[in-house]
């Protein structure tokens, strides 16, 4: 048996829940847990920096990203990676579909939020003004307050953040304390508690501390077999370790608790604790039981038991629990797929008694020392004798146990078994008992005599085998009873058996259990009695002829049914073997032969239901007898019944069958279709086959054939009963002919396509006619023979000629051919053609004039046929190069007897349009028709001109008045292509007025052109420029799409300023001093502070820098890069230090100010809050606020209240520290 696993108790411990899908999608083995983890946060992350650089570029006026190029990338990209971020269950990242949603939606919500160009109305309430303000702009200045970094007057940026809120401007906070009166408690409750520990392991104990930080802990433990008590004491490193390890009570901020180790069982008690101040902490009275954890496992009450059980047995199963009483057991039992949890309450030895449950919830604080023998661990044995009804796998597993303190271990393993032979796991298979009966038995058993059977008993067990049977048997009543044990290895082997008697089942074992014996056990088996027969023999006798035959009276014993075999042998020389079938015990047969002789009848072979092929004693089942059979006749007609067709002019032959003597005399009759009848006589007939021979049939109608009588050789005559056969003959022959067409016999059609020609027949189906073409050389020309099965058939041709019928035959006769409707001339109609109108003669290329690329062009073709007509044709493209493109095809169906085709112009070059086929009505096969009589067009297409700015998209910067045909000035480069001499028409249009003015430039002999635009054309502001339209010498024209990226823009700009934003005179350190910038952007701006030059640039209209710190600001000089413009400026402010405060030794006191820098009075607030632990994370309560104006550098305040004080505010004559109130509440809140 295996080790059992150590128990593990119940705990609270956190840990990653299981994905949904199972193990992450990389194995742990590959890359850990947290890892992964890590590596999808850090992923994450990047994504959203990278956007955020993203934002930085749209909100940059110099970058080309645009809104929708920003929010089409990042919602494809953020929607993807939180949709395949569940794909790698990573355990804490594998959301739910609806939180995966959730994310997706928000970001989707966020990037939307960025890319937007909406504004957002701010209400004069917080601003001067009513102010539009785009909503991505609201986003960036939040962006700006987290990483909260400007440019300051020193041109380095700075965090806005250490200049507003400085902490060095309010500096110290005065405590006052009251101290509790400090407490020591060991455990969790007040009345005590009651844990468990395993052997060879420790567990923590609650030593919670209020108020206080000890130096000293005196505690006790108490055995519980001798009670004998032992001290132990902690203090020094290792209790300051514990202290500075302990955690803080999450109510009481002077509260912590400390872990004391238990590393056996027995009563915990403290018994003295000492703080820093050498002084007795006050110790509650709570005592601490730690007991052995309580433990259960299995055990079987029979020793000789193994892994099988028996169905209706007992499981006999035992759970030995240890613990400390009363104790609790829960197990479960699953039998197959079902499974059930039981769980046994209360177990404890008999008489036991505990004070855990007679003295009520604080037993532990009123127990004694002297005796703890009840807190011991006991066994206790618990019976399991359950009965097994269901054939399977049969599963026992204690999940958990319980001791009288509360304390669980657990055995669960998840969802999965513990293995087998485990300690808390016991697992059996029940086997169903085998069951055995007779089947196919009632009421007995047949045993052929010399031979073997199987006895018939049925085995139903589940299992697959060996199998025991036990069998009796004896050969009747009160004879000897034998026994036999039987070994079968499947449960449908069978025992063959070689004896009749009586078989009795009595019992059936397999390798585990014993078995039933059912109804019917009880099998008897007899051998039947061979078969035999015995026969009569009795004449038949004829008055006339003598014998004509036997009778013979057959009496069988046996089981029928029967089957007799028996001989006739005629003349000593033919002899005949037959076989009967008797379904009785009597039968009688009757041998009446047809032909005269001395015939021998004897009885061979006999079988019945149980024996076959026994042969029978042939001298006595035997008898010999001389037969002169009665004369007959009778029609033989072989295959041809009546009524017989006969054709009209032809005759019929009927064979006659004759029975007797020969020779004989036969009379018939021949009765014609009017009833006249014409009695006939052969005679002297020797043979007993005779052939009737009809005279010929000349006239149709229905002819009968009666035999009368016959006449043997005795003379003995028979009047004859055979039916009559009857003689169809037709009225007429059976005749044929084409069928005339539109009155004629001739028909035209398409070349190659077949050709029904009709056919009128007459007679009956179906028809073989012979045909041949006339047309063919003569020795080739054999007639074609076809069976036509209609009337009003067709004769399927495929050549052109003159057809002949050559002769027809219906299904029984020959025919005749109308002389008039034996031809049938066939022939191919006209193909159709094409050519061009202009064209005369056979000229197979044609060159038509050139055209300019897109103009449009059409030609005409003639057709002649039969219409509509289709014509299919290429058009080929050949490059200015002389390369072929790949053939393009085309097909044109036309009703009319000519058609226009329009040119392709699409691109330059020679286009060839090459006509390959034509079709029309007739001949609709596009694939099989002439053409030779096609053509080819050719006709060069001239490429359009082209022109172009040398650089598309550039801006072209000019001063206000300055003259465009100076040779100083920039001209705009132009690109042209084309054959020159070129004209172009230029567009300029102007983006204050939205007027639109043009103007032509002609004879551009070259394809590079500078233009320089009219005088006139120069306005202030933004102008842009685009071509229009250009022609070349080969009169071809392109008119430019105005949407097209073709276009460049001049600015005509003056020279820049700069304005104050506010009329403010002077400012605090941490301000912003910002000013208007009217120019073109960027902007240089040159400035001086304290003493030294610097030079900024403004890529917007407005310059910002923060006041880092005092002095004086003076703006020298403004210029923009359009204009190249400077303008001198004088524009000076004074910049003042905010106030500074700290608070020392319960005084207040401003220090490392200069006289002179601040100015008087001086106003600041201070305020008391509640004394807090710094580990506790809750804030502390405000008391009171105060706010104090004095003229002088230091103020003193006296208080007797506990509580915090601390200056959270500071202002002189011109600055404050912080700037605003809401900054200072939110200031004291950081505060705390």
């Amino acid at each position: 048996m295996s080790t059992p696993p150590t128990p593990v108790q119940e705990t609270n411990t956190a840990r990653p829940a299981a994905t949904p899908n199972g193990s992450p999608l990389i194995p742990d083995t590959m890359v850990d847990i947290p890892t992964q983890r890590m590596y999808a946060i850090a992923f994450l992350g990047m994504l959203q920096a990278l956007k955020l650089y993203d934002f930085y570029r749209l909100t940059s006026p110099t970058d080309d990203m645009t809104e929708l190029a920003f929010a089409f990338k990042w919602l494809l990209t953020d929607g993807l990676a939180l949709y395949l971020l569940p794909v790698f269950r990573i355990p804490w990242l594998c959301f739910q579909p609806s939180t995966t949603l959730i994310q997706i939606a928000v970001m989707f919500a966020i990037d939307l939020m960025l890319s937007s160009r909406y504004e957002v109305v701010l209400l004069s309430g917080f601003c001067p003004a009513n102010v539009q303000v785009p909503l991505s702009a609201l986003v960036c200045s939040a962006w700006k307050v987290i990483l909260n970094r400007e440019m300051s007057i020193d041109e380095r940026r700075v965090k806005v953040n250490d200049i507003v809120f400085n902490s060095s401007r309010i500096l110290g906070k005065h405590t006052v304390h009251v101290l509790p009166e400090s407490t020591v408690k060991l455990g969790a409750s007040i009345g005590g508690s009651c844990l468990c520990v395993n052997t060879g392991s420790t567990i923590p104990i609650p030593l919670r501390f209020n108020s206080t930080v000890p130096t000293m802990v005196n505690y006790s433990v108490t055995d519980f077999e001798t009670s004998k008590k032992t001290f132990y004491e902690i203090k020094g490193r290792k209790l300051r370790k514990l202290v500075e390890q302990a955690e803080p009570d999450a109510v009481h901020s002077a509260a912590y608790t400390i872990p004391l180790a238990a590393d056996k069982a027995g009563l915990y008690r403290l018994e003295k604790a000492l703080d820093d101040h050498k002084l007795e902490i006050r110790v509650y009275r709570s005592d601490v039981l730690v007991v052995p954890c309580p433990g259960a496992v299995f055990g079987t009450l029979n020793t000789e038991s193994n892994f099988d059980r028996c169905t209706n047995d007992f499981d006999e199963m035992r759970i030995r629990v240890s613990g400390l009483p009363p104790l609790k057991v829960q197990y479960s039992r699953k039998v197959t797929d079902r499974q059930s949890i039981s769980t046994i309450e209360s177990v404890q030895p008999d008489g036991y008694s505990s004070p855990l449950f007679s003295q009520g919830s604080n037993a532990l604080a009123k127990m004694e020392d002297s005796d703890l023998s009840w807190a011991q661990t006991h066994v206790v044995d618990i019976r399991l004798n359950s009965s097994l009804t269901t054939a399977g796998d049969c599963m026992y597993r204690i999940e958990e146990v319980q001791d009288a303190c509360g304390n669980i271990v657990s055995y669960k393993d998840g969802d999965n078994p513990m293995p087998l032979g485990n300690e808390q796991s016991q697992i059996f298979r029940v086997h169903e008992r085998p069951r055995v009966f007779f089947q196919d038995c009632h009421p007995t058993l047949k045993l052929l005599e010399g031979r073997k059977c199987e006895l018939p008993f049925q085995v139903r067990s589940q299992d697959p085998g060996p199998f025991s049977v036990e069998l009796e048997y004896k050969v009747g009543e009160g004879s000897t009873v034998h026994k036999k044990i039987i070994a079968l290895k499947e449960p449908n082997d069978k025992l063959a058996i070689s004896k009749p008697g009586i078989y009795s089942l009595r019992s059936i074992h397999t390798s585990f259990c014993s078995g039933e014996v059912l109804e019917p056990s009880i099998c008897t088996v007899i051998t039947p009695p061979h078969p035999s027969l015995d026969v009569s023999f009795d004449s038949i006798e004829d008055k006339c002829t003598g014998s004509i035959g036997t009778s013979v009276d057959l009496i069988l014993i046996g089981e029928p049914p029967f089957t007799v075999d028996y001989r006739i042998i005629r003349d000593q020389k033919h002899a005949s073997s037959h076989r009967t079938k008797v379904e009785r015990l009597r039968q009688q047969l009757r041998f009446t032969p047809e032909e005269a002789g001395h015939y021998i009848y004897e009885f061979t072979n006999l079988n019945d239901a149980n024996y076959n092929n026994i042969e029978l004693d042939r001298k006595k089942l035997r008898t010999e007898q001389t037969v002169f059979p009665l004369a007959s006749a009778a029609f033989d007609l072989g295959n041809r019944h009546s009524p017989r067709k006969i054709c009209l002019g032809s005759n019929d032959k009927i064979g006659v069958k004759l029975i007797g003597s020969a020779p004989f005399e036969l009379h018939y009759d021949f009765i014609y279709p009017n009833g006249k009848h014409d009695k006939k006589t052969a005679n002297n007939i020797s043979n007993y086959k005779f052939t009737i021979e009809t005279p010929e049939l000349t006239s149709g109608g229905t002819y009968t054939v009666s035999l009368t009588t016959v006449i043997d050789s005795n003379g003995c005559k028979t009047m004859l009963k055979e039916k009559d056969v009857k003689l169809e003959v037709r009225r007429e022959r059976p005749r044929g002919h084409f069928y005339i067409l539109d009155g004629s016999r001739e028909m035209k059609v398409t070349e190659g396509s077949s050709v029904k020609i009709p056919l009128r027949l007459t007679g009956n189906k179906p028809w073989q006619v012979s045909y041949r073409n006339l047309n063919r050389p003569k020795p080739n020309n054999m007639p074609v023979v076809v069976i036509i099965a209609d009337a009003n058939d067709f004769l399927t041709v495929t050549e052109e000629g003159e057809y002949e019928l050559v002769e027809i035959k219906d299904s029984s006769c020959p025919g005749t051919l109308d002389p008039e409707g034996q031809r049938f001339k066939v022939g191919w109609l006209e193909k159709p053609s094409l050519r061009m109108p202009s064209i005369s003669g056979d000229e197979r290329v044609i060159t038509r004039n050139d055209v300019c690329e897109g103009d449009e062009d059409i030609f005409t073709v003639e057709f002649s046929g039969n219409p509509p007509f289709t014509v299919d044709y290429d058009i080929i493209h050949f490059t200015e190069d002389g390369y072929a493109e790949r053939p393009i095809h085309k097909e044109l169906t036309a009703a009319l007897p000519h058609a226009s085709i329009r040119i392709t112009s699409t691109k330059s070059g020679e286009v060839q349009y090459r006509f390959k086929k034509i079709s029309d009505a007739l001949y609709t096969d596009i694939n099989s028709p002439d053409s030779d009589s096609l053509f080819l067009v050719k006709q060069r297409v001239n490429p359009k001109p082209t022109a172009n700015f040398a650089n598309p998209g550039k801006t072209y910067s000019y001063c206000l008045n300055t003259d465009p045909e100076d040779t100083d000035t920039e001209g705009i480069p132009l690109k042209l292509e084309g054959t020159a001499p070129f004209a172009l028409e230029i567009e300029i249009k102007h983006e204050i007025s939205g007027r639109t003015d043009s103007f032509n430039s002609f004879s551009i002999t070259k394809n590079s052109y500078e233009l320089r635009l009219p005088a006139q054309a120069m306005t202030l502001g933004r102008h842009r420029i685009r071509i229009a339209k250009i022609t070349d010498a080969n009169g071809c024209a392109r008119y430019i799409d105005p949407n097209s990226a073709g276009h460049i823009t001049i600015s005509v700009t003056e020279i820049p300023s700069i304005h104050p934003v506010d009329e403010r005179t002077w400012y605090c350190v941490g301000d912003r001093i910002s000013y208007n910038l009217a120019g073109q952007a960027p902007w240089q701006i040159e400035y001086e502070f304290q003493g030294k030059r610097r030079v900024a640039s403004s890529p917007t209209g407005t310059f910002t820098r923060i006041a880092e710190k005092p002095g004086n600001w003076t703006i020298i000089s403004v210029s923009d890069r359009g204009s190249n413009c400077k303008a001198t400026v004088g524009l000076s402010k004074p910049i003042y230090d905010i106030p500074s405060v700290r608070v020392a030794q319960g005084n207040s006191i401003v220090e490392d100010i200069h006289e002179g820098m601040l100015l008087p009075p001086f106003s600041f607030t201070y305020a008391r809050t509640e004394v807090v632990d710094k580990k506790r994370k809750t804030k502390p309560k405000i008391y009171e606020t105060h706010t104090v104006q004095t003229n002088e550098h230091v103020y003193s305040l006296f208080t007797s209240q506990e509580g915090s004080y601390e200056v959270i505010s500071l202002q002189d004559a011109r600055c404050r520290y912080p700037h605003d109130l809401s900054t200072s509440q939110k200031l004291l809140k950081n505060a705390l």
